[in-house]
């Protein structure tokens, strides 16, 4: 009998847990607001992957507090960030003018080569007022690999919560800052 009381709570203890629905994985794309139009540039543009290391280079929505990062459990991006910033970049140069960008993958040769480096991606919590925070590295080579630009774009942009939703869409308009500079960089250049 007194195995009976002690099955009982506890086949109705984990018949709640069971009952407990999962809680769900939610993946967000980084899609940048529109970039200005600079006018048209003929040159040909090659876009490398973006490196990331680390934490830096998974998937998972990242968030700081002093020195320390943790990774949100259910919050994911839909694909790694590197190459949502490659992809980000390229459809930013083809919005500013360039005629003719492409991707590394497809193994062309390009008048411009650019080279970026993800430093930081993250939603920075340790201060009152939370601020999504983004540092990326930009080289642009020619095509016999002198280096015509090197650029560092480091920016925060402060958010009403610390939460996932307005993170990603600060994120998004800070990676629209950073391929807007780059742009307009490249613009200014003269063609050689």
């Amino acid at each position: 009998m007194t195995r009976i009381k002690l099955a009982l709570p506890l086949a109705l203890l984990l018949s709640a847990c069971a009952a407990t629905p999962p809680v769900p994985d939610v993946y967000y794309r980084l899609d940048l607001p529109d970039v200005a139009r600079l006018g048209s540039l003929e040159r040909s543009i090659v876009v490398e992957p973006v490196r990331a290391q680390g934490v830096y280079a998974e998937r998972p929505l990242l968030y700081a507090n002093g020195s320390t990062l943790r990774q949100y459990a259910h919050h994911f991006w839909a694909e790694p960030p590197a190459l949502a910033l490659q992809g980000a970049l390229m459809e930013a140069l083809r919005g500013a003018g360039a005629t003719q960008v492409r991707s590394a993958d497809l193994r062309t040769v390009g008048d411009l080569v650019i080279r970026s480096r993800l430093r930081r991606m993250e939603l920075v919590t340790d201060t009152a007022e939370p601020r999504a925070l983004l540092a990326i590295d930009f080289t642009v080579s020619d095509r016999s690999g002198a280096v015509l630009l090197s650029q560092q774009f480091e920016k925060t942009r402060h958010l009403d919560e610390a939460a996932p939703e307005p993170y990603v869409e600060a994120v998004a308009a800070l990676a629209a800052d950073a391929c807007t500079a780059l742009a307009q960089a490249l613009w200014a250049r003269p063609a050689n």
